[in-house]
């Protein structure tokens, strides 16, 4: 490594990480292997990025943009400044002072109120959402951001009448 990955390369994408589910490399398989992901039961966001920084990067840092788990990175840097676990310091920051109720990590009874996708079939979790996170994927490229960012914005959770 030329360089060590910064919070800078962390928001651009540019750490030299990847994901697991967009490839067959070695560094990829070796992401499925050791499991980086959140979503494993029972894991939280310290021990997803303490498998992920024995893994190699990708890439040097600040050489490729590519869309990767920069983000759950960025959420253990938020959990270790903040002293919180990521949902509660987001509920306690930015949702509740927002007035966001109907933003949540875990959708449970919520589920029916999403939208369905372009596919048609209505998602019953976020994680029924990874197609869309990989649709427009262009390595690096504004076309693909903006293509996701499209996509993004036609999956909102659908309001409900209140009484």
């Amino acid at each position: 490594v030329l360089r060590p990955a910064t919070v800078h390369d962390l928001l651009r994408h540019t750490a030299g990480l990847t994901y697991e589910f967009s490839g067959d490399s070695a560094v990829q398989r070796m992401y499925r292997e050791h499991q980086v992901n959140i979503r494993v039961p029972g894991r939280d966001n310290a021990a997803a990025i303490d498998a992920l920084g024995r893994i190699p990067l990708m890439f040097q840092p600040g050489s490729v943009g590519d869309y990767s788990r920069a983000t759950d990175v960025l959420g253990r840097v938020v959990e270790v400044v903040s002293g919180q676990p990521l949902g509660e310091h987001l509920r306690e920051h930015i949702f509740e002072p927002l007035g966001m109720t109907d933003t949540l990590q875990h959708l449970g009874e919520q589920a029916p109120r999403l939208a369905p996708g372009f596919d048609g079939r209505q998602p019953t979790t976020p994680w029924d959402m990874q197609a869309f996170a990989g649709a427009g994927r262009r390595r690096g490229s504004r076309a693909g951001a903006g293509k996701a960012a499209a996509q993004a914005i036609s999956v909102p959770l659908i309001p409900t009448r209140r009484a």
